[in-house]
């Protein structure tokens, strides 16, 4: 996983971490302005790794990592109806 926040857009699963633990997984097309949000909000994190992906795949490679890392600041809301939905919905259902 790359380590420095790119400004270029792409689409991008990105991971917030503490203390080396996962604290909070995402997805976006614009990692330095999403991070700038994360910080606006007051989540706590002391780096970000991401991954490049396919735009197809996002959703479904973001939902698996939640379901695997099961990040604290992902806890918000109710993950797994949430994710089953955007997975569905990306793959047609």
């Amino acid at each position: 996983m790359s380590k420095e926040i790119p400004f270029t857009k792409g689409v991008r699963v990105y991971f917030l971490m503490q203390d080396d633990y996962v604290a909070y997984i995402g997805q976006t097309t614009h990692l330095a302005a999403r991070i700038a949000t994360h910080v606006a909000d007051g989540k706590t994190f002391d780096s970000v790794a991401y991954k490049d992906v396919c735009g197809a795949d996002a959703v479904m490679i973001e939902a698996f990592n939640i379901n695997y890392h099961n990040p604290e600041l992902n806890q918000e809301v109710d993950n797994a109806t949430c994710l089953l939905k955007r997975v569905a919905r990306s793959v047609g259902y």
